[in-house]
């Protein structure tokens, strides 16, 4: 009977990991395992586990970070829009109900209103 050619078999990877610790690393990891009362191949195994699941968690957190930056900028250029829109409706609103000068509306509501213009568009104008 003929073997099948190395090219068709299929071979699975191993489930299996092993790895060598430095001496001084080994007798860390026996003492910590001999305190937590179990063996140290299971608290490598959970070592490790623990270490990937770690590193995708981070990149997750860090995504996430990147997503609320973006929409924070978004934000805050929007408050800067609403706060010129306000400042101009309040202008006008002032103005047109004849309390007071033009000059003085626009006055009142760059110092009540802490808008700068400069930040913007460019103030409209009346």
């Amino acid at each position: 009977m003929k073997r099948p050619a190395k090219e068709t078999i299929e071979e699975k990877p191993s489930d299996n990991v092993g790895f060598r610790l430095d001496p001084e690393l080994s007798k860390a990891l026996a003492g910590e395992a001999a305190q937590r009362k179990m063996s140290r191949h299971i608290l490598a195994r959970d070592y490790v586990v623990d270490a990937l699941k770690a590193k995708e968690t981070l990149q997750d957190t860090l995504e996430a970070i990147g997503k609320l930056r973006e929409e924070v900028q978004v934000m805050r250029r929007e408050v800067k829009f609403l706060r010129q829109d306000l400042a101009l409706a309040t202008e006008s609103l002032l103005h047109s109900a004849g309390q007071i000068s033009h000059e003085d509306a626009s006055k009142w509501a760059a110092e009540n209103l802490n808008v700068n213009w400069k930040d913007g568009p460019g103030k409209p104008r009346l």
